[in-house]
């Protein structure tokens, strides 16, 4: 920490203070000075602030980016647990009953959710601010909404195969 001294206008006593202090008091007549800041000073205390700021817009990119996340995440269990009930029901279910129409319900609705929710996903991509580097945004688009969809496919297969383990294992 680095002390700096100064005369005092009013009775000329030494007064010594820190860098970075703005105001300083003369401990001999009780003076009140005000202290300039250098240059390199207010250049310094302007890097400090544009970098908090641009770590800001990190943080909140990255907020946005893991809560868009964390519903992906959801539209692929969703789509796991559904690929298990639909199979469930129509398995065990006699053809053309409730439980099979049903299961043949869930199945459509599983097929229409491979194109639509990637494409509802990829309009929901958070927008990366200028401050952050290229290789940290996520990309949308096309091939967002393909991979999302592939992804979820393949967790369904994932899903299907499960049950057809277990339900072979059963000896059904």
């Amino acid at each position: 920490m680095e002390i700096t001294a100064i005369q005092c206008p009013k009775c000329g006593g030494d007064i010594n203070y820190k860098a970075g202090d703005r105001t300083v008091k003369c401990p001999y007549c009780d003076l009140m000075l005000e202290i300039k800041a250098e240059p390199a000073e207010i250049e310094l205390e302007k890097t400090k602030k544009e970098y908090r700021d641009i770590e800001q817009f990190r943080q909140e990119y990255a907020k946005k980016t893991k809560r868009w996340k964390r519903r992906t995440y959801i539209y692929y269990a969703a789509a796991f647990l559904l690929t298990i009930a639909t199979f469930l029901l129509v398995t065990f279910s006699k053809n053309h009953s409730g439980g099979y129409e049903a299961g043949k319900g869930m199945f459509l609705l599983l097929c229409f959710s491979f194109l639509a929710v990637p494409l509802i996903f990829t309009q929901m991509v958070p927008v990366a601010p200028k401050e952050v580097e290229e290789q940290l945004r996520i990309k949308s688009g096309f091939l967002c909404a393909v991979k999302i969809a592939g992804m979820a496919l393949l967790i369904s297969l994932a899903g299907a195969l499960i049950f057809f383990l277990i339900f072979n294992a059963l000896g059904r």
